[in-house]
């Protein structure tokens, strides 16, 4: 916190353009999920996304601990 007792606060805001980008980048992720998960059914993806948790956060902690 500043000396003063107060906080700045800074906003930032996307462009038209990022917009745009954001849009194309989050059509690109959906694509790639969808290509990757291709034949799995609702339980296989379920699974697959626990276990990926899973191994997501014993990652986590490794890195925390060193």
């Amino acid at each position: 916190m500043p000396q003063n007792g107060r906080q700045k606060t800074n906003y930032i805001f996307l462009t038209e353009k990022g917009k745009n980008e954001l849009k194309n980048i989050a059509e690109i992720f959906s694509d790639i999920e969808n290509t990757a998960l291709k034949g799995l059914n609702i339980e296989e993806k379920d699974n697959f996304l626990k276990t990926l948790n899973k191994v997501k956060i014993n990652l986590e902690e490794f890195y925390n601990e060193h």
